[in-house]
């Protein structure tokens, strides 16, 4: 066979629609697979950011966090829920329902857009409490100032982006790259300026916990809790735009980076210390032994053992003891005071304490003929009144171990 007849099969009209071919089907193959691989991705991170909320609920410290921080738990979460709804119908429509389609390459639908926004609130709210965090540590006003300044930036970037893509469906502009390059730099040099000086305090917090066996997990451990995978995603996501735009792998870290913020934020209030998680409970401890006087506080002593005296001579009466000034006496003591007193109080404990004091009233003081009985004075036929008469006055040191009987008990 001659060349003339292949001739027809390889003109130049055929073999640029072969070429436009392949390159259309390059250029839907790398679209998809970023696609695909960051969806497939940001489920498996969700499920667990799933789990890590269902935990945090049920832990104690939900119990002792403020208001905002379960807030910023469940805005992270039901943004992550959107956002992956957004992710999944992005796959269904660039990778089945507008396959083979180029038209479809050239322009921006809502599930992007929809990702791109939960990307915002979820940048807004981890990075803010990754803050906060800091700042609590550390109480330094202007570094907390200028990260504040730098969120918003990229906040702003983000939510710029969004608002663009749903006045236009169109391709990238000079707006929107403006936006996207705020986005991008300000969000890496927020994770980066926020992760570090996090990490160093958190070193110094669990300084104490550091052994020669657990160095290298504790490290890890805690650089996860300063924010590192997600600055390494930022990073990523930010050297693969500005290097490699064609290649869509920023797609794919975009669909997956709300994920690890949320899942930073939760790993973050799971591992605090007990000391900081239990501010509250310690606080309550320490109301209830404080007693508030106007203009100060005074700590509430627990009760001690009864005081007579409050001068040099003083002594104190406990169960079976008696404490004079700089010298004790037990209960065998042959000190006939000792002994006598050490009975009463026996007889104080056992509730005979009326009894006995008037009984040994008697014995030292016996009545005299004239004076009146229990039942009043004998009458002129000789017999007493039915009636019986007041009690009689106590004497002083009755009255003394009958008021310190009374405050002990």
């Amino acid at each position: 066979m001659s060349s003339n007849s292949t001739a027809p099969f390889l003109t130049p009209d055929d073999l640029s629609q072969v070429l436009r071919l392949s390159s259309d089907s390059m250029q839907l193959t790398v679209l998809r697979r970023p696609v695909a691989i960051g969806t497939w991705v940001a489920s498996i991170l969700f499920t667990v950011e799933l789990i890590a909320v269902i935990q945090y609920f049920r832990s104690d410290a939900r119990r002792r966090d403020s208001f905002f921080i379960k807030l910023g738990v469940l805005t992270n979460l039901f943004a992550d829920l959107v956002g992956i709804a957004a992710c999944c119908a992005t796959a269904y429509l660039y990778s089945i329902l507008y396959w083979g389609n180029t038209e479809a390459l050239e322009r921006q639908y809502w599930p992007l857009t929809v990702v791109v926004f939960t990307i915002g609130v979820v940048t807004a709210v981890s990075q803010f409490f990754m803050i906060t965090s800091y700042w609590q540590m550390t109480k330094h006003h202007y570094v907390f100032a200028i990260l504040f300044l730098v969120l918003l930036a990229a906040v702003t970037g983000i939510f710029g982006c969004g608002i663009l893509m749903v006045l236009s469906q169109t391709a990238e502009s000079m707006v929107m790259n403006a936006f996207i390059y705020l986005a991008l730099v300000s969000s890496a040099v927020g994770n980066v300026f926020v992760g570090l000086p996090l990490f160093w305090q958190l070193c110094k917090r669990n300084a104490q916990s550091f052994t020669k066996w657990n160095f290298p997990k504790m490290v890890v451990l805690l650089l996860f809790e300063a924010g590192a995978l997600t600055t390494a995603v930022t990073l990523a996501g930010a050297a693969t735009w500005f290097a490699a735009r064609d290649t869509k792998i920023w797609i794919a870290l975009a669909f997956v980076q709300p994920r690890i913020y949320s899942c930073t934020m939760l790993y973050a209030l799971h591992a605090r210390p007990e000391s900081d998680s239990s501010i509250h409970g310690n606080a309550v401890e320490k109301a209830q032994t404080m007693k508030e006087i106007p203009g100060e506080e005074v700590p509430v002593e627990p009760k001690k053992s009864v005081s007579v005296m409050e001068d040099a001579d003083a002594f104190r009466l406990t169960r079976r003891k008696i404490e004079l000034a700089g010298s004790e006496f037990g209960s065998d003591s042959g000190s006939d005071v000792s002994r006598k007193l050490n009975d009463e109080l026996l007889e104080i404990e056992n509730g005979s304490r009326r009894s006995s004091i008037d009984s040994r009233f008697e014995e030292e003081m016996p009545p005299r003929s004239d004076s009146p009985s229990e039942y009043g004075s004998p009458s002129p036929d000789g017999r007493r009144s039915p009636w019986p008469m007041p009690p009689r006055p106590a004497s002083p040191m009755t009255r003394s171990v009958s008021a310190h009987a009374a405050y002990a008990a």
